[in-house]
């Protein structure tokens, strides 16, 4: 396992660009959010999906989050979206708020809930946000977490065996919120909450 530590207000290039050959490769990592810290991987790696779901001990049927850099990326990864959701979208992100969309057919149906949906979110978090950049490319990230189990606002309150099991761990000191994120379906004609979180609607 490889820790990096990495300034969370001004993430040093070398290090993003170390940890993102490290993601573009296929490696699991623990990271830093916003709300919680993140065990994920790069959209494109698939065979970091797997172990993704094999540490969070995750339902095969459950659907991971994925983080974007751009508000933009919502209109390439998403089809047949409400005009709220590009409402909700500019309203909140970058912040704690993800958004339950359908998938359109750039996104990859691995990681597509059974429903054809995909839950889209844009961190308020300097380092998450130029890792995306840097892999050139959406990450599929889930709280750092057992399935169950609280999730872990500094990497200090990571459980051991999650940290054991990853690749790397990147660590930015405590997360800014601590709470995950509130989470909206939009696939209906009005927006629904389908999880109340750090954004409080």
């Amino acid at each position: 396992m490889n820790l990096l530590k990495i300034n969370a207000n001004s993430p040093d290039p070398a290090l993003i660009g170390q940890a993102a050959s490290t993601l573009r490769a296929g490696a699991l990592a623990v990271l830093p959010t916003d709300t919680v810290y993140g065990l994920g991987v790069a959209l494109q790696a698939d065979e970091g999906r797997q172990a993704l779901y094999r540490v969070k001990g995750r339902d095969a049927d459950k659907a991971i989050p994925v983080l974007i850099a751009s508000p933009d990326t919502l209109g390439e990864l998403a089809t047949q979206l409400p005009a709220y959701a590009y409402d909700l979208a500019r309203r909140f992100w970058p912040g704690p708020l993800t958004l339950v969309v359908r998938a359109a057919r750039s996104m990859p149906p691995a990681w597509c809930a059974s429903d054809g949906s995909v839950a889209l979110r844009m961190p308020a978090c300097a380092v998450t946000l130029a890792l995306i950049r840097a892999v050139e490319g959406p990450l599929a990230v889930t709280s750092a977490n057992r399935q169950g189990q609280a999730p872990a606002s500094t990497v200090a309150t990571l459980d051991p065996l999650i940290a054991a099991q990853v690749d790397l761990i990147i660590d930015s000191g405590p997360v800014a919120l601590g709470i995950s994120s509130t989470v909206v379906s939009c696939l209906h004609a009005e927006p629904q909450v389908l999880r109340s979180g750090a954004l409080g609607l």
